[in-house]
């Protein structure tokens, strides 16, 4: 009793090691805690002008991959919290490329949470994302940091759903979340990391690559 040999006590790091994850990974990652609440249905008017390509994806045809993935982040956009999150997923998003030998056709979007979040200039901006390009669209989120409201001298959409998002009647997973075709990571109070996107693009592989064949 209260021994220390080499056999025990089996530690945390000797769990992972030796592939008893059974009982840590859920606790380690809320991606794996299986809720109920792991998939949601966003039914938006955002377009295929909204969307942005990676740039390791850019030249990846969608006829030709292996599997489809299109992330959103759905963001608290007039609050300095929620731009500073749609900062961070624009810059893990460019330098994003899928791992392995799947060819994986990535585009991703970023739209409002809330009502509130809907009614700003941002949001019009978002519409067409994917013609203003990622570049710019991270200046003008970095412009809006300390003021969300604040108007930007950008191309907007002339008819914007903004006004007609019907998925903010529902009750959202959280204030601030991303998708990867449907599968929800949660990040009110975390930071979002490289590897919470590379795992979420992973939890869809089976699902993306069904749809695509």
């Amino acid at each position: 009793e209260g021994k220390i040999t080499d056999t025990t006590p089996r530690n945390f790091y000797y769990k992972l090691i030796k592939g008893e994850k059974k009982n840590v990974f859920p606790r380690l990652h809320p991606l794996l805690t299986g809720s109920s609440d792991s998939y949601v249905e966003l039914s938006h008017g955002f377009g295929i002008d909204s969307l942005l390509m990676p740039q390791s994806t850019r030249d990846v045809e969608v006829a030709g991959a292996d599997a489809i993935v299109v992330f959103e982040a759905v963001l608290d956009l007039d609050t300095a919290e929620g731009l500073g999150y749609a900062l961070n997923f624009m810059k893990i998003m460019e330098s994003w490329s899928s791992r392995g030998d799947t060819l994986i056709a990535a585009r991703y979007r970023i739209i409002p949470s809330t009502v509130n979040a809907a009614n700003t200039n941002l949001c019009r901006i978002l519409e067409t994302a994917g013609k203003l390009g990622a570049a710019r669209m991270v200046e003008v989120l970095e412009s809006l940091r300390d003021d969300p409201q604040k108007p930007v001298d950008v191309e907007k959409s002339e008819s914007s759903s903004c006004l007609d998002l019907s998925y903010l009647e529902q009750d959202l997973p959280s204030s601030n979340f991303i998708t990867a075709n449907g599968k929800v990571y949660s990040m009110d109070g975390r930071s979002l990391d490289p590897v919470d996107v590379d795992l979420l693009a992973k939890l869809n592989m089976n699902p993306s690559k069904f749809v695509t064949k």
